[in-house]
């Protein structure tokens, strides 16, 4: 088993306009992650990672724009035979916002939020033929999920989004000649 941790912090001062004034745009950034890879058996192999991160940025006009989000994968890769294989792979992401608006003669200040979620499955399998002939094939599915808080003066229509994909896809690829192989596939 491998493992591998980090954990980064930024923090910028804000710029000056030709005025001296302050552009009140610092910003910070907190990162941290980690990734763990093994083999289960001689056969399977595995990998468990993930991410998270918080930052702040200063907004010209006034207020405090706030970013935070992170992420998890997980992944199974089995070996069956010398010419055969299959995985599994998962993945979720989190993401968030908050965005200060400024006020107009319309609207007053206000902050606008928004959260992204992803989750993902991934499965893929390899069966390697007897002349050499690869066929490979895999099936997906993600679903994404988004939920935007209007404020006063930005708003989105519709606000909420949700949004599942599946997909599937098959390729074969075999040799013409010892230099050159052909792949076809669909997806």
């Amino acid at each position: 088993v491998t493992y591998r941790i980090y954990d980064t912090y930024m923090d910028f001062g804000a710029l000056k306009f030709s005025d001296g004034l302050s552009a009140n745009d610092a910003w910070s950034m907190h990162q941290s992650g980690f990734r763990v890879d093994g083999g289960a058996t001689s056969t399977a192999q595995f990998t468990f990672q993930g991410d998270t991160y918080q930052g702040h940025e200063g907004f010209v006009g006034g207020g405090e724009t706030d970013v935070s989000g992170g992420n998890v994968l997980g992944r199974w890769v089995q070996t069956v035979s010398d010419r055969s294989d299959f995985s599994l792979q998962v993945y979720y992401d989190t993401q968030a916002f908050r965005q200060p608006t400024l006020a107009t003669p319309f609207a007053p200040f206000g902050y606008a939020q928004d959260r992204l979620d992803t989750l993902d499955f991934d499965f893929q399998n390899k069966i390697g033929l007897r002349d050499g002939t690869i066929f490979i094939w895999g099936l997906g599915y993600r679903n994404i999920e988004d939920n935007f808080t209007p404020s006063a003066g930005l708003g989105l229509n519709p606000p909420d989004l949700r949004q599942d994909l599946v997909s599937g896809f098959a390729q074969l690829s075999f040799l013409l000649r010892p230099e050159v192989e052909l792949t076809v596939g669909s997806k």
